[in-house]
């Protein structure tokens, strides 16, 4: 019995929000949703706790940026270049998000 669900990759276009709500489900199940509610912090002096966590957060966040950018277009991937799930997260929903459909993609 296959279970697999395939998704359509989000080019610019088309239902952002679908799209958005397809890929925090994917990222539910490989349990790194985390990843895409928390920023990425470390400070000068942390706990071996701190430290724990953080190293923790920073693989569910390598585990959701492949999952965002594997349902991402090819012509978007740029943008998940050296940020943070968190920050990719934003700035799609910052390009994407509002009702506005016209949208500039570099």
């Amino acid at each position: 019995m296959d279970t697999s669900i395939e998704f359509e990759c989000f080019d610019g276009t088309g239902n952002f929000p679908a799209w958005q709500s397809n890929v925090r489900m994917a990222i539910r199940a490989k349990g790194a949703s985390a990843a895409i509610n928390s920023k990425l912090t470390v400070r000068d002096s942390c706990t071996q706790l701190e430290v724990f966590q953080y190293r923790e957060l920073e693989k569910l966040d390598g585990l959701a940026c492949v999952v965002i950018t594997g349902m991402l277009a090819p012509s978007l991937h740029g943008l998940a270049r050296d940020i943070t799930a968190f920050q990719l997260w934003n700035d799609l929903q910052t390009m994407f998000g509002s009702s506005n459909t016209s949208h500039i993609v570099n």
